[in-house]
């Protein structure tokens, strides 16, 4: 699944007999949209045992506007539940190794997003409303109260991992105080908390985990009185690595790191080898900056309309010495216009700090290096990559980014630049898709005509080759 607007992919249970009934109906198992990294991806999906007929039905649902990628592969089904991470849990399906302590006057639970917290209608995993997450409310029949407290407990950890990582996406909304505990053997060991909301939306966090001895994290949540105040959390992560010591650092091989997007209905950042919706428009470049065969976070205009703005935002920044960010781009449009790219500075409460800005007229065919110095802060602040629609053959990406302590004037020379510039090729693209479709007769004739005249072909640079 890839794409700015990805049609819904589904799988969903049909019964159609039971013990009590011959009346057919049919349940949502998991769902998912917005596939915005192009590269195949795991999906375990947890069957319910049934005692009368069913089947499963894979449902692609699409609306006029959606021309987003939807391929699928490898089904396996076997008898038993999958194998499935404790710690690590979206909260499509279940709620993993995550529970609620029943000894608290809030409950954790875990809801549809409309159904959840009136300051947060969609959840971070599927970017809306029919998502889950979880949040905590009053515990029904307990009185309100001021200071309420709620805990969401997760599986033990056994001692001997050495310094590891847990990763998860959160939200509060007034006075709330969000913190992530050790309570092995009674104890209430702070890891990790916040007491403000920093940016609108959902927020990446991370925290530091030094499994040297038995571990059970919860998540715990102050209220001090019920109004105005709400807390949500999705999309834990566990890692055995330990979590990175420049937070901001991305090279894009596999996510966005720390780094989210907003999500204009048209237009988004993207993580790929530069494929677009319209590539008659124009397309990106084969290769990344890191590895020359790998992936770069760029946006896709291609079916967009001017006048919004895409934004890449990083994760929280507590430091307040100066800095230096550097990263690597392209950008152009075969029009003439790429559009204004800007790098901000935002801090809660105050204008927005434009650090640099990328010309509407730049015209940057090849992986180009910047760097741009942050000076020192007195408040926790957030980096942009801000890119203006301005039209749709414009095309921005970006590579490698670095966050480092120091003034940039302190790093060693800049870098050499890379290869020249190598554009996706329309043809090339139309060939790959061809064979890999059952259109034998279509690409047997492409191949006589085509091969004696551009020489072999390269193999398709992205996991999709063509749209819907």
């Amino acid at each position: 699944m890839f794409g700015t607007s990805t049609p819904w992919l589904s799988v969903s249970m049909r019964i159609l007999r039971s013990q009590w009934s011959d009346n057919t109906y049919e349940s949502v198992l998991w769902q998912r949209t917005k596939g915005m990294i192009d590269m195949w991806q795991e999906v375990n999906v947890e069957i319910p045992t049934q005692s009368g007929d069913w089947e499963l039905v894979l449902r692609i649902t699409k609306d006029d506007y959606q021309v987003g990628v939807v391929a699928v592969d490898d089904f396996d089904l076997w008898v038993g539940a999958c194998t499935m991470e404790q710690l690590s849990c979206d909260f499509e399906s279940n709620p993993c190794g995550w529970s609620d302590d029943k000894s608290y006057p809030l409950e954790w639970v875990r809801v549809e997003a409309r159904m959840g917290a009136e300051s947060m209608g969609y959840d971070h995993t599927t970017e809306s409303a029919e998502g889950y997450y979880v949040y905590p409310h009053l515990r029904e029949g307990h009185a309100v109260g001021e200071n309420l407290s709620g805990r969401l407990v997760g599986p033990r950890l056994s001692a001997g991992g050495g310094n590891q990582c847990l990763a998860f996406w959160y939200s509060i909304e007034g006075s709330s105080t969000l913190r992530l505990l050790n309570i092995e053997g009674g104890a209430s060991d702070e890891l990790w908390s916040v007491t403000e909301k920093m940016v609108p939306g959902w927020v990446f966090a991370r925290a530091n985990l030094n499994i040297t001895t038995n571990m059970t994290l919860a998540f715990e949540v102050i209220y001090p009185v019920i109004a105005g105040n709400e807390a949500v959390l999705d999309d834990i992560t566990f890692s055995t690595e330990p979590c990175p010591s420049n937070i901001l650092d991305c090279d894009f091989e596999q996510d966005f790191c720390g780094w989210s997007t907003n999500t204009p209905l048209f237009a988004s950042w993207l993580i790929g080898r530069g494929f677009t919706v319209n590539s008659s428009l124009v397309s990106g470049p084969f290769s990344d900056h890191t590895t020359k065969n790998g992936m770069y976070a760029y946006v896709d205009f291609t079916d967009s309309h001017p006048g919004h703005s895409v934004v890449l935002q990083s994760e929280i920044v507590y430091s307040q010495e100066p800095a230096c960010l550097t990263f690597w781009y392209v950008k152009y449009g075969n029009s003439g216009r790429s559009g204004k790219f800007t790098i901000n500075r935002d801090v809660k409460g105050e204008p927005l700090y434009t650090l640099l800005t990328l010309g509407n007229n730049d015209n940057i065919r090849q992986w180009t290096y910047v760097n741009v110095d942050i000076g020192n802060q007195t408040k926790p602040y957030t980096i942009t990559f801000a890119v203006e629609s301005v039209t749709r053959d414009q095309f921005v990406g970006v590579d490698d980014v670095n966050f480092s302590q120091g003034k940039c004037s302190d790093l060693p020379a800049t870098p050499s630049p890379p290869p020249a510039f190598e554009p996706v090729g329309i043809l090339e693209e139309y060939i790959w898709e061809a064979l890999f479709s059952f259109r034998p007769f279509v690409a047997q004739i492409i191949l006589f005509i085509v091969v004696p005249i551009l020489g072999p072909i390269l193999p398709p640079k992205h996991i999709f080759g063509g749209t819907t």
